[in-house]
């Protein structure tokens, strides 16, 4: 398996959904947000923010998800459209399309307690998202690759802390989650294998619909050198259950 498919992989897993069991609202699959409401459907692009002395800004959405949700909540189905990374600062509109499919099992009490992850077509990757007795996610694995992502969650049942395995089970990366006010996602901070910063990303929200589930921030990533990337613009439509 190549890197562009593996990064592909964890993004797609990174922004797709779960139910979370109380009914009313929706759980990411890092359970870094919960959204507020039963999601039909949720669209969201992102939009690379030009800025002076970084390198030249994608002219288009770089990716495009859109997230399908069945009646009780949990994902079917993830459709991710990605600019490909040769042409990413050129002016072609091919993106790459891939669907991811969910298939979750429950306990007795209805608590998520695996989830069958499956990218197509062809079953080009694969991967197993394992959660405890609450619900809440605690290893991912991606069987083909034979990487694995260990999860840890707060005394609110939000992810803190996530840490990324290699084959031979040596620590990659670490990442830690912070959150505002609202419950969003404020900052992320990346270490390395040794535990030191390799970078920090802020989110800063700008709006939100009705049910209080927001609809655009911007997004900026500051290295360890000094560097910053160039940011990005992600917008959210929703589609609700009536």
């Amino acid at each position: 398996m190549n890197l562009i498919k593996t990064t592909l992989a964890v993004i797609i897993i990174s922004c797709s959904f779960i139910y979370n069991s109380t009914a009313q609202t929706t759980r990411t699959v890092k359970q870094d947000e919960t959204l507020k409401g039963r999601v039909m459907q949720l669209s969201q692009t992102d939009t690379p923010i030009k800025k002076e002395g970084t390198v030249p800004a994608v002219k288009d959405t770089l990716f495009r998800f859109i997230t399908k949700f069945d009646k009780a909540g949990s994902t079917s189905r993830v459709t991710a459209y990605i600019k490909n990374s040769i042409n990413m600062y050129s002016d072609k509109k091919t993106l790459d399309t891939t669907i991811t499919t969910y298939t979750h099992h429950r306990d007795a009490r209805g608590i998520l307690t695996r989830s069958d992850v499956e990218q197509g077509p062809g079953e080009q990757m694969r991967s197993v998202i394992s959660y405890d007795g609450g619900g809440n996610i605690r290893q991912d694995s991606i069987l083909s690759a034979e990487l694995k992502t260990l999860y840890k969650s707060d005394e609110t049942n939000r992810l803190s802390e996530i840490t990324m395995l290699d084959r031979k089970g040596n620590v990659n990366i670490i990442v830690k989650y912070n959150y505002d006010q609202r419950g969003n996602e404020s900052k992320t901070t990346n270490f390395n294998t040794t535990g030191k910063l390799n970078s920090t990303t802020y989110f800063i929200y700008k709006t939100y619909d009705t049910k209080g589930n927001w609809t655009k921030r911007t997004v900026q990533t500051d290295y360890k050198n000094g560097t910053s990337s160039p940011g990005s613009i992600q917008e959210r439509a929703y589609v609700y259950y009536k």
